[in-house]
């Protein structure tokens, strides 16, 4: 009876996956659009990287992280079949607490700075070995 039965479910299995349901497709997640380089006040979070590391900006800008932490890699036919998607969470800590993002592993942050000063900050995931700084004139 048990091989009756591990028959019946490897046909269904096989089934499943011959009509679609079973495969491995895109998940949906997608990178926001990354702005060009040399767009002012933006910082781009990519690879355990905030680009650029330092920004200098003036009292009143705002500021706008945009990740781009995922990453896609096709092991399947041409049609996306076995194809995943996988995005590392990030995490935004400023040292002076104001302004952190939610831990996400895509979209934007944004912190307008009202003062002048060093804003330095980190991954919260990643710690020191992700961190950048805004210098606010």
């Amino acid at each position: 009876m048990k091989s009756r039965t591990l028959v019946t479910l490897a046909a269904v299995l096989y089934a499943a996956f011959a009509s679609g349901c079973a495969k491995a497709g895109p998940t949906g997640l997608q990178n926001y659009p990354i702005p060009p380089n040399g767009t002012p006040n933006s910082v781009v979070l990519t690879n355990n990287v905030f680009t650029p590391g330092s920004l200098s900006t003036t009292v009143g800008s705002t500021v706008t992280w945009t990740w781009n932490a995922c990453t896609s890699q096709a092991s399947g036919d041409a049609n996306g079949y076995g194809t995943t998607t996988e995005c590392v969470s990030h995490q935004i800590v400023f040292d002076d607490g104001i302004g952190n993002s939610p831990l996400q592993d895509q979209g934007h942050s944004t912190r307008t700075f009202t003062a002048a000063g060093t804003f330095p900050y980190h991954c919260a995931i990643h710690g020191a070995v992700m961190s950048g700084q805004v210098v606010v004139q």
